[in-house]
């Protein structure tokens, strides 16, 4: 009988983790199930081949992409560039107007993505594609050197609230089957590069050396501008993708990409699709804050966040963070 149990309590649970840990690449006994491409933790969805074959593919001049570390304002970007080749009217579904070019790849096939998404069909208001990822610079799901003509928008937000809406997202997300407290998923996973998309500083230090080479087709954003002057970051990405704004197109785009105003609007579409049966995303627009994480770290985790940041940023590259 005992040894039954120490079997049952020991060895079973054991090589429960073991399968998980093979199949889903997880990473810890809390969770956090991920894939693995060329080194770089992915969303368990992710398949190296479709990834590789959308990296043979060339932009099109027309195309707009919006290429975010996770959970830096994503959204609020697809939101701001659809409304404005919308013409300030509203876009009730920014993230299936702006597709994740890997996502789209992986599940439904290169051709999928080639002809659905290549023409403007999935937006009746534009012929233009506008594409996100998630990818660090050097893994672009496109071909290398980008075409000219096509613009990229990179967002960035400071590591502390990105990590605070990194670990909620990662908890609400079924797929990362992650149910750790905040201060292992900070600890052990975040600041380990461990996360989708992998280590915060690279990514942001791949992106920003693209940046600087100046050849214009690269606008930074940051998500604090954005919640202190939305109509100036607005304007810039305006003028970037080259839209007429026109009348009160800048106006409309002021508010449609209000965090009220896109709440309203994604409650009412997951309403809408739960009525159809349709699987919604939970809590995808949360609070939308700036600064939160000084309401949800502890002193140990502001030692944790500010330790790695500032090894990171001994040359001064990641002063532009802001903080407050």
């Amino acid at each position: 009988m005992e040894v039954a149990l120490f079997i049952s309590s020991t060895f079973i649970p054991n090589l429960v983790s073991r399968y998980y840990a093979y199949k889903y690449n997880w990473q810890c006994l809390s969770g956090y199930a991920s894939s693995l491409y060329e080194g770089i933790v992915y969303p368990p969805f992710a398949a190296p081949g479709p990834i590789d074959s959308l990296r043979t593919l060339p932009l099109l001049p027309s195309d707009i992409v919006i290429a975010t570390f996770p959970k830096c304002g994503t959204t609020l970007m697809q939101q701001i560039v659809l409304t404005l080749l919308n013409k300030g009217n509203d876009v009730l579904d920014p993230m299936a107007g702006s597709p994740w070019a890997e996502l789209i790849a992986t599940k439904f096939g290169l051709e999928a993505f080639k002809t659905n998404w290549s023409n403007g069909t999935v937006n009746d208001f534009t012929d233009r594609r506008v594409i996100k990822t998630h990818a660090p610079a050097h893994l672009a799901p496109w071909k290398s050197p980008a075409t000219e003509g096509a613009k990229i928008i990179v967002v960035s937000r400071n590591p502390a609230d990105t990590a605070v809406s990194m670990w909620n997202h990662s908890r609400d997300i079924p797929a990362f089957m992650y149910g750790g407290p905040f201060s292992h998923f900070l600890s052990e996973l975040f600041v380990k590069g461990k996360v989708e998309s992998g280590c915060f500083w690279d990514w942001h230090r791949g992106w920003r050396r693209e940046w600087s080479k100046g050849a214009g087709n690269i606008l930074w954003v940051t998500f604090e501008e954005f919640k202190e002057n939305p109509r100036d970051v607005i304007i810039k990405v305006c003028e970037f993708i080259g839209v007429e704004c026109v009348g009160d197109v800048i106006d409309k785009t002021v508010e449609g990409t209000s965090f009220n105003k896109m709440k309203k609007n994604f409650q009412s579409l997951d309403k809408k699709k739960l009525e159809k049966g349709l699987p919604v995303k939970k809590n995808h627009i949360r609070k939308g804050e700036k600064g939160a994480w000084r309401k949800k770290m502890s002193e140990t985790d502001i030692e944790t966040i500010m330790k790695k940041h500032n090894e990171e940023n001994r040359g001064g590259e990641f002063d532009f963070f802001d903080f407050s």
